[in-house]
């Protein structure tokens, strides 16, 4: 997944494998959108209950402004559950 960013680098979607299926000839048309973000003071519980509550493997991490600055992905949310465990 990758998200896709507005002129001022705001995350407006996302385009999946699933999506580049759709086909079409823009993002805009094929992205899915609104796109799921999670902020980077939010927990990895929060992240693991959007990405359930969504059904997506992936989230961007957006600062305060909305700007991408990370993504998360579901096996980093298990290494990390995993990391607490020990």
């Amino acid at each position: 997944s990758v998200p896709v960013v507005d002129s001022e680098g705001v995350c407006v979607g996302i385009v999946s494998k699933k999506d580049l299926a759709k086909g079409g000839s823009t993002v805009s048309q094929i992205m899915s959108a609104p796109a799921r973000t999670i902020k980077k003071n939010n927990s990895v519980g929060e992240a693991a209950a959007i990405m359930l509550k969504y059904k997506v493997n992936r989230l961007p991490v957006v600062n305060s402004g909305g700007e991408v600055i990370g993504i998360v992905s579901r096996t980093d949310i298990f290494t990390a559950l995993e990391s607490m465990e020990e």
